[in-house]
């Protein structure tokens, strides 16, 4: 008489990604000009994001804006969060002829900077789960008689 018993683990792994929805304010200060235009900014800010299924997470940002002319801008920028870690970033940006008037005087462009190049987030945040599920099913094995 043989018997006993069969034994079948599987394994399911899961990828989930998660749009993140969140906010962020930052303030600035200009650490250099070297033209009516052309300014190094500085930028400390916080953000915060979350999901239904990622408890929400505070971060810190902090960047350097440099406007070199009326047309072309570069930065850097470092930031950290327990979700993502610390990371950087550096942004180029350039305007094309035709987006705006070069005949403004310097007083008029000092007001005006303060509703121009709202740094925009142009990335949607993703953060990734992974789940895995072990589960195991046991059955006897047919018994038979010689």
């Amino acid at each position: 008489m043989v018997g006993g018993q069969s034994l079948r683990t599987t394994q399911t792994t899961r990828l989930f990604e998660d749009s993140l929805a969140g906010f962020d304010a930052e303030a600035g200060v200009k650490l250099a000009r070297w033209s009516p235009v052309g300014t190094l900014k500085s930028y400390l800010g916080l953000y915060y994001y979350g999901s239904p299924r990622v408890d929400g997470f505070v971060g810190v940002r902090g960047r350097l804006e440099a406007r070199i002319n009326e047309k072309f801008r570069a930065g850097l920028s470092i930031q950290g969060d327990r979700e993502f870690g610390t990371t950087t970033a550096v942004s180029v940006a350039f305007s094309f002829p035709g987006g705006g008037s070069s005949n403004t005087a310097p007083q008029q462009i000092a007001w005006a900077e303060a509703g121009n190049f709202v740094f925009r987030q142009s990335t949607v945040a993703v953060t990734q789960r992974r789940t895995t599920k072990f589960s195991q099913q046991s059955r006897a094995l047919a018994r038979s008689h010689c």
